[in-house]
């Protein structure tokens, strides 16, 4: 199965913003603790979707519905022959009761609430939580409903009419995957809305007696001994140089760390990114990274520290994550922050050996 970062939370991360790598300007330090209303939560990349929307409807009939007998028979597959029940996920992110929600649920029975909180379904909740997508017919609801270029009328125009009010994805063993979008504006869907809320009530329950992190770093060391699980974790690497590599000729490269999952692509020495490599980490490789990491408490960490090199880090365990960018400032020198810059080194070379392990050990995608 093909595995996806998490839409909602990385829109500017990973696959989706990194190819542009000029540093901006010095930039305060924010905040460790992520804010939970929805205007604070990482954009969707709406231009994206308006050009999914090409082909979007004046009629139902020539509704872009995606892969519906590909979802259909997957559903059923997973439902009737318990075929793919191991191999699934399913991503909700919708208004509730006035807040913007989130939900991840994962095949091994992993569940992220919010960004707050971990818990555990077991075969029956995992299954009704596939059978809402059946009984909801998701299979056959389009892609985007509302927005621009819908044809019913909508109040407001501008900005405001991109906003996405409800957003729900499942992702299906063989590759089939779906997401189907309610923007702000136009023509509404409550089917969608009803599935989203209805997913979210099978862990909202539970999730107040999860397992949560008091900080990024006590996040990364209950994911190290397993307290809480993989899945809670993301880590995103980005480092440029100017000079090739004198063995390789890479310029840099980009790695994203979801779970165990490690995927990794270098820039050529004509700057554009190479194929995506992917490796397996074995749970105790992961243990001892984020044991290392979570030693130099990086959430207390300048967001701007010295390197010659441009680099760029964000942890994230739940809703605690912290970024650093590194590089030649001005008026900043590699003694400016003294013990926070020796921090930032050490963490720089355990990144450094994941990016060398990935790129040297994994195998292309698919």
């Amino acid at each position: 199965m093909k595995h996806f970062l998490p839409c909602l939370l990385l829109s500017l991360l990973a696959g989706c913003a990194t190819t542009n790598v000029a540093p901006p300007a010095e930039t305060p330090e924010p905040e460790a603790r992520a804010p939970q209303g929805a205007e604070d939560r990482e954009p969707v990349d709406e231009a994206a979707m308006d050009d999914q929307r090409t082909s979007q409807d004046q009629g139902d009939e020539s509704a872009d519905r995606g892969d519906v007998a590909g979802i259909r028979d997957g559903l059923a597959a997973a439902l009737d022959r318990g075929e793919g029940m191991d191999d699934f996920r399913i991503e909700v992110g919708c208004l509730d009761a006035g807040e913007f929600r989130m939900l991840e649920v994962y095949a091994n029975g992993v569940v992220l609430w919010d960004q707050e909180s971990q818990i555990t379904f077991d075969e029956a909740p995992l299954r009704e939580a596939l059978e809402l997508f059946r009984r909801h017919e998701f299979a056959t609801m389009e892609l985007f409903y509302g927005g621009k270029g819908d044809p019913a009328p909508r109040e407001g125009a501008g900005a405001s009419a991109k906003k996405v009010l409800c957003r729900v994805q499942l992702d299906l063993a063989g590759g089939v995957s779906k997401a189907a979008v309610q923007l702000f504006g136009g023509r509404q869907h409550p089917p969608l809305f009803e599935m989203a809320h209805e997913l979210l009530d099978l862990a909202r329950e539970p999730a107040a007696s999860g397992v949560r992190a008091a900080s990024l770093s006590d996040g990364l060391r209950k994911v190290a001994s397993g307290e809480l699980a993989p899945e809670a974790l993301l880590l995103v690497l980005h480092r440029k140089t100017d000079e090739p590599d004198p063995i390789t000729a890479e310029t840099g490269w980009l790695v994203t760390v979801h779970g165990r999952q490690a995927r990794g692509r270098s820039y050529g020495a004509a700057g554009g990114l190479g194929d995506e490599l992917v490796l397996e980490l074995a749970p105790e490789e992961l243990a001892r990274l984020l044991g290392s990491l979570a030693a130099e408490t990086p959430e207390e960490l300048p967001t701007n520290l010295w390197s010659e090199e441009y680099m760029d880090v964000t942890m994230r365990v739940l809703s605690y994550h912290h970024n650093v960018q590194a590089r030649e400032f001005a008026r900043m020198t590699p003694f400016t922050h003294g013990e926070k810059q020796e921090q930032f080194d050490r963490i720089a070379v355990e990144l450094k050996l994941l990016a060398q392990q990935v790129l040297t050990y994994g195998t292309p995608t698919d």
